[in-house]
């Protein structure tokens, strides 16, 4: 008897399993439509990031070669402000 109660159990929870399986298909369907649209959407917002990040790391090689260029046209000029700043920093940083 005990038998046939397990069984029956068994049975309802197989019928429960039948009865969502297509909600579940589904869903795992709708899931898998709406992690292809994130990734059709993110790959081109990637590059974009990657191209910006390149531009923003040329930056400081393009301010240093500016720099050089200004000390090396007007080096005694260069050196009268870097002077200046020293001085100005050391009094504001007592």
């Amino acid at each position: 008897m005990e038998r046939n109660g397990s069984a029956r159990k068994g049975s309802h929870a197989d019928d429960a399993v039948v009865d969502l399986k297509p909600a579940l298909d589904r869903a795992t369907e709708v899931a898998h439509k709406a992690v292809d649209r994130a990734a059709k959407v993110a790959a081109p917002t990637a590059d974009w990031l990657g191209a910006q990040a390149s531009a923003v790391r040329a930056v400081p090689d393009r301010i240093s070669e500016g720099g050089r260029k200004v000390v090396t046209a007007n080096p005694w000029t260069s050196l009268g402000v870097a002077l200046a700043l020293g001085l100005l920093l050391g009094r504001l940083l007592r």
